[in-house]
């Protein structure tokens, strides 16, 4: 996959974890941002 493709991959994964943890609450805060962080590193390497 190219870095566009990964950087929308990216995003759109971000955007969905975003929502979900909005809707769940403060507590999948955590579990959110250790997925982006985890995503990110995917995408990047």
């Amino acid at each position: 996959m190219d870095s566009i493709g990964k950087g929308i991959a990216v995003v759109g994964i971000w955007a969905s974890v975003a929502v979900t943890a909005i809707w769940a609450g403060e507590a999948a805060m955590l579990v959110a941002l250790f997925a982006m962080i985890a995503t990110f590193f995917v995408a990047t390497n």
